[in-house]
């Protein structure tokens, strides 16, 4: 499986996820064409590859993926760190339910949440969540 097609999977699934539990709150991309709201929620998706490997060896050769997701919540600054607290427990809920059949080749492992800080006047969590994508 490549990376890309990876991507649509882990992508797709979020988007669709997500949208359902928060529609008011805008999800965008890596790289994408996008404005954040002023004072209002929002998140940025991105896939890092860890590894990838070869683990059948023949005519059929079969690659494994190991990579991280990243999921950066955005809040308004001086709101408490409630809202994002919900949001990043979202993405966890989302990515722990999810099965092999959700995204094609594509396995969850763990996940993580960790504060970033400030950001251009914004309170900003990360969840991380290790997965595995195979051929």
């Amino acid at each position: 499986m490549s990376i890309q097609r990876q991507r649509e999977e882990i992508e797709t699934f979020f988007f669709e996820q997500f949208g359902a539990l928060h529609p008011t709150v805008p999800v965008t991309g890596e790289n994408a064409d996008f404005n954040p709201p002023e004072n209002a929620p929002w998140l940025r998706i991105s896939l890092q590859v860890a590894e990838q490997f070869e683990t059948c060896i023949g005519s059929n050769d079969s690659y494994r993926t190991e990579g991280i997701i990243g999921v950066q919540i955005f809040t308004p600054l001086s709101e408490g760190s409630f809202q994002a607290n919900v949001l990043a427990d979202s993405a966890l809920k989302i990515f722990r339910t999810a099965t092999n059949t959700d995204m094609d080749g594509v396995t969850i492992l763990r996940s993580a949440i960790t504060f970033s800080g400030q950001d251009e006047g914004f309170y900003q969590l990360n969840v991380f969540t290790d997965y595995r994508g195979q051929d």
